[in-house]
């Protein structure tokens, strides 16, 4: 509660948003192993506290490993906001 208060009027937004963005990354990745691993345990090949922490393991090494080159193609190479105008209507 101190540290809010001590913030200025619009820096709630950052820890607001870096806890809403993680709880989006965990929903969606619980969503993708959902997917993948449920023919695993499924079939009983694995538990589920195994799915989860292999699940957990190897999601952070594909964040830790190609967040970046994922995040630099999402800046530079999906749209060329080059070709809008800076004010469109004149």
């Amino acid at each position: 509660m101190f540290l809010l208060v001590t913030l200025t009027r619009r820096a709630w937004i950052i820890p607001v948003g870096i806890m809403a963005a993680m709880a989006m990354g965990a929903a969606m990745g619980a969503n993708d192993i959902a997917n993948a691993f449920g023919t695993s345990v499924g079939a009983g090949v694995l538990t589920v506290r195994q799915a989860c922490l292999i699940a957990s393991i190897f999601d952070v090494i594909g964040a830790l490993t190609l967040g970046t080159r994922v995040s630099k193609t999402i800046a530079s190479k999906i749209i060329k906001v080059d070709i809008y105008e800076d004010e469109p209507g004149e």
